[in-house]
């Protein structure tokens, strides 16, 4: 869109401000869409435009938490006593500096001993 055009058709100026389009109507445009195939240059611009993307923590934890399949951590560390919550292990492997893998096999444990004799790791539902 060229400068002179930028803006002049957002908010309430338009068109389709506050309308819905019908369920028939985002059949059709659902139809017209499947089986067509994007070119390699629009896969690599809508690429070009996701790379230099950064998240905050507080988004990435956001995102973190909405996974359905995310698995909530109450970790307490026994050398300073401080319980911290994670919304899920890769957030939790990243706080604390440690393998994911490590802290899924530690709850899968049956001997549930502490992550290398410091962190009590538990689920939290």
């Amino acid at each position: 869109m060229g400068r002179t055009m930028k803006g002049k058709g957002a908010g309430e100026a338009n068109s389709m401000y506050g309308k819905r389009h019908t369920e028939e109507a985002r059949q059709k445009m659902s139809e017209a869409k499947t089986g067509t195939k994007l070119s390699e240059e629009r896969i690599e611009k809508m690429r070009a435009g996701a790379l230099g993307r950064k998240f905050t923590d507080e988004h990435r934890a956001k995102l973190s938490a909405s996974k359905i399949n995310s698995k909530k951590l109450s970790v307490l560390d026994l050398e300073t006593g401080v319980e911290s919550k994670y919304a899920s292990i890769n957030e939790a492997s990243r706080e604390l500096g440690l393998l994911s893998d490590s802290l899924r096999s530690n709850l899968k444990s049956k001997k549930q001993k502490p992550y290398r004799g410091r962190y009590v790791i538990k689920m939290i539902d």
